[in-house]
């Protein structure tokens, strides 16, 4: 149990990826905090991770985008557990118009999905991590046939992770 007594903040964590992650996070003893945008999904994952041996599963139904709602994640996670050791940042969209459609409105949205929610999410969760010598995984995609717009957005994301140091000071 390699996650045993870690403390991990997983998004877009109500499908996909994000809920193999969790249940993966739970068979190896983490305790979760855990959020997405549809609630009866993420009862489901909550359900799994369960079965998968961790009883201490928080949630929190939101929009990763609004600042205040990644503030009551952070706050939550730590008043519940103590700590926080790891932030998955998992939540992402994709399937964007090409380039000569592109609105500005699915411009905008993909921007705070996919770049600002992560970058802002891991400033709030930084002094927790720092203190618990934690981690960030930043789940990004490396497909190549996407338009050039989410390849820079997956781009930024990236750099996150290779510059760590240009983040935390």
């Amino acid at each position: 149990m390699a996650l045993c007594g870690k403390i991990a903040i997983i998004t877009g964590s109500s499908s996909g990826i994000g809920a193999g992650i969790a249940v993966a996070f739970a068979k190896e003893g983490a305790k979760l905090s855990l959020t997405g945008r549809n609630q009866k999904n993420l009862e489901e994952v909550v359900k799994d991770c369960k079965k998968a041996g961790c009883q201490d599963v928080l949630t929190n139904v939101g929009d990763i985008t609004q600042d205040d709602f990644r503030r009551t994640l952070v706050d939550t996670t730590k008043k519940k557990f103590g700590k926080i050791d790891i932030l998955v940042n998992n939540a992402g969209i994709g399937g964007m118009n090409q380039l000569t459609s592109l609105t500005k409105e699915e411009y905008d949205k993909l921007m705070a999905v996919n770049v600002e929610a992560p970058l802002f999410l891991t400033q709030l969760a930084a002094p927790h991590l720092i203190e618990t010598k934690g981690n960030v995984v930043n789940n990004s995609s490396c497909v190549t046939s996407m338009t050039v717009l989410f390849i820079c957005d997956e781009f930024l994301i990236d750099m996150l992770v290779h510059c760590p140091k240009c983040w935390l000071h």
